[in-house]
């Protein structure tokens, strides 16, 4: 049989074709690397990703997978001694999802799968407690995932969950997170079938969860939890105290001390820190799971910054900062910058366990449906729960902050908040204080929840987010706007924003708002300056037509073809109106598919050409020359977008209308009075008045968002 014609695949299977995240799947693959570092792994098998997309379209399993199945089960009982359904010491399996691309808790598990009444009998005979917990936890995960009875057959049992599986990728919730974090539908998921060991089977069994490095701080400390006699979900549920992990040693210093060598070879041979996910049966560790730490913002520039300092030798830490920096998206610094509440007299309604970071005002909610309703209207939803299970997730996607009563560093609700870079409490205390409709305060960073509204304060950012935040200001590409030109705003609509968003920014600081009123300055600005950009490149290369008949040495007659080569100003010149079409067309054409750098070259020429003529007529004299030199310094990143925009108004066209070349922009008649308030100092009220009518929709909502938290007295 053929590596494309295998849709079951044992974990030692070698490093063929299927050997890749897309067919094993996350879980799939980590399984089978670590199986290849010689770590305890539970027997098992993974069936591909491609059964998942067949099961979709077709909505059956493949024959094939039936016959595959049932040889690797096969096989699974030969290498372990245990039958399934056998009578002494039975199989017993899990059945999970993994998909190339993590989504904790978005899909269905089945555990201790193959309990039938043989099986039953037969673990009754050791320990009627353990096999009546067993069977309890079979029993109520089948109902809620498959329904009905367990049937007694065990190979009924394995197909029917490999299916219940397979189903829960079209859930609501999977759904929900794959579009939240731009994941295809396309892609499916893998099903690992494999070997139970049990957490739960005596006073020296626990399961845990254990990240390699902090996902909050990005500190190089162990962090997670761990719980005597349980199971599968009893840790990340956030429905049991759990233990620090740090009190493993003292529990068991020997498992400890392999788990910690476990951790630094999986850190060796993933070259990242590691999330792992283990069991101990009787003094015995099995690694089940092992996949990448999702770090906070504020942890991943930490680790960038500190990893780029660490670089040896010093000489090749430049490359090293250009490589991180790659990965790092200017919006994870507005991310990292989280606001807390400031200092206050007034005692909280409830306190818990910070784990993740962050302050908000909204409405407790208590129903997850309400919260969907509430956050569709515009209110700033607080959910509040004993806990969150997978089929809050939609609800937890728009709220604002999550609370919940039970749950420690690694339960669902933490790892979810996280994710969304938004403030979470878990284990908190008096949570009944917390009523549904009433208006609190979560301060993520301290773990308290206070009474109505309080003020917030972004406090000073940290070094490494400091340092990051210059790092990614130098790494701005200019660029012209193409896609904003279509849109043929107004001048004044660009000021409007550009000017409003400017004051909102300072007005803002130190307060919960001024995160993002810098994001929205910053985007704002950008987007102007490109769309100016845009408008001077036509405009220039227009006006840089009536040079040519000018020209004397053979260097400025250089310069000029050079410059019609991109733009065709020579035969345009004296075409009249067709002649400036003739212009824009070729203009847009070459703008659209060059890079800055380019497009700075012909500028440059263009430059070049105003310069020599100074010309003093009517056709516009040396102010043109000015306005391509800030066009120049714009694309060559001399000039940030402020400053560029600034200039361009400034200098405007010889004190008349600069946005008058091209229809695609019309200059309106008060454009210079809004420029007038600007230079005046007016109050932001004043301005707002003004421009409102020019005012995107983002800018007058953050203006309206200000009003409500008073900031513009």
């Amino acid at each position: 049989m053929t590596a494309l014609r295998r849709a079951v695949l044992p974990y030692d299977g070698g490093l063929d074709r299927t050997m890749r995240a897309e067919v094993r799947g996350g879980k799939g693959m980590s399984l089978a690397e670590m199986t290849a570092l010689g770590l305890r792994i539970p027997p098992g098998f993974t069936i591909a990703t491609g059964v998942s997309r067949a099961y979709r379209q077709h909505g059956r399993l493949p024959g094939r997978v039936l016959t595959q199945v049932e040889r690797e089960l096969r096989k699974l009982e030969s290498a372990t001694g245990r039958r399934l359904g056998g009578d002494r010491d039975p199989l017993l399996l899990s059945v999970r999802s993994g998909a190339e691309v993590s989504m904790p808790g978005m899909m269905d598990t089945l555990l201790n799968v193959g309990l039938n009444t043989e099986a039953y009998i037969a673990l009754t005979e050791g320990d009627e407690r353990f096999a009546d917990e067993l069977d309890r936890r079979l029993s109520t995960q089948w109902k809620a995932l498959i329904g009905g009875s367990v049937p007694e057959d065990p190979f009924q049992q394995i197909m029917q969950s490999i299916e219940a599986v397979l189903r829960s990728w079209e859930s609501e919730r999977a759904r929900s997170y794959r579009e939240r974090n731009g994941i295809s539908h396309e892609m499916g998921t893998a099903v690992t079938v494999q070997q139970m060991v049990f957490g739960n089977m005596d006073q020296r069994s626990c399961t845990g969860v254990v990240f390699s490095a902090d996902p909050s701080s990005g500190d190089e400390t162990l962090c997670g939890e761990f719980l005597v006699q349980a199971q599968g979900e009893d840790v990340v549920s956030g429905a049991n105290l759990t233990r620090p992990i740090i009190e493993l040693r003292r529990w068991d210093e020997g498992v400890m001390t392999e788990l910690q060598a476990v951790l630094a070879k999986l850190e060796s041979h993933f070259q990242h820190p590691v999330d792992v996910e283990f069991t101990v049966e009787s003094g015995v560790l099995y690694v089940l799971q092992a996949r990448a730490v999702k770090f906070s913002p504020t942890a991943r520039i930490v680790r960038a910054v500190r990893s780029v300092e660490a670089t040896t030798p010093a000489r090749r830490r430049a490359a090293a900062k250009a490589e991180v920096l790659l990965t790092v998206p200017p919006s994870l610094v507005d991310k990292a910058l989280q606001p807390k509440v400031a200092e206050t007299t007034v005692p909280p309604l409830s306190y818990g366990l910070s784990v993740s970071g962050g302050a908000v005002t909204g409405i407790v909610v208590r129903d997850t449906e309400e919260a969907e309703r509430l956050a569709a209207a515009g209110e700033s939803v607080i959910l509040v729960r004993p806990t969150t299970s997978p089929e809050d997730v939609p609800a937890m996607q728009v709220s604002a902050a999550i609370v919940t009563e039970s749950g420690g560093p690694v339960c669902h609700a933490a790892i979810i908040a996280r994710e969304l870079a938004i403030p979470a409490v878990v284990g908190v205390s008096y949570i009944s204080r917390l009523a549904s409709g009433r208006t609190v305060t979560v301060d993520g960073a301290s773990g308290c929840v206070y009474p109505g509204t309080l003020p917030l304060v972004v406090p000073p950012p940290s070094r490494e987010v400091r340092l990051m935040r210059t790092w990614l200001q130098g790494t701005y590409e200019p660029r012209v706007g193409t896609e904003w030109v279509s849109a043929r705003k107004e001048a004044s609509a660009l000021l409007a924003d550009f000017y409003l968003t400017e004051l909102m920014m300072r007005l803002s600081r130190s307060s919960s708002l001024e995160i993002k009123a810098t994001t929205l300055r910053n985007e704002t600005h950008r987007k102007v300056a490109e769309g100016v950009a845009m408008y001077l490149l036509l405009a220039t290369a227009a006006e840089s037509r009536h040079v040519w008949a000018m020209a004397q040495s053979v260097t400025v007659k250089e310069r000029a073809l050079c410059v019609d080569r991109h733009f065709g100003t020579v035969k345009a010149h004296g075409l009249g109106g067709d002649g400036r079409k003739h212009v824009m067309d070729r203009v847009w054409s070459f703008a659209r598919y060059q890079v800055s750098s380019a497009l700075a070259r012909v500028v440059g020429h263009v430059a070049f050409l105003f310069e020599y003529a100074r010309w003093h007529d009517s056709y516009g004299g040396a102010p043109w020359w000015k306005i391509t030199e800030c066009l120049l310094g714009f694309l060559e990143g001399r000039l940030s977008p402020t400053k560029f925009v600034d200039q361009t108004f400034d200098l405007r066209h010889h004190g008349g209308a600069l946005f008058d070349k091209h229809p695609m922009i019309r200059e309106s008649y008060d454009l210079r009075g809004l420029l007038d308030l600007k230079r005046d100092s007016v109050s932001i009220e004043t301005f707002y008045v003004a421009v409102r009518q020019y005012a995107s929709r983002e800018v007058r909502g953050m203006y309206q968002a200000g009003v409500k938290a008073d900031l513009w007295k």
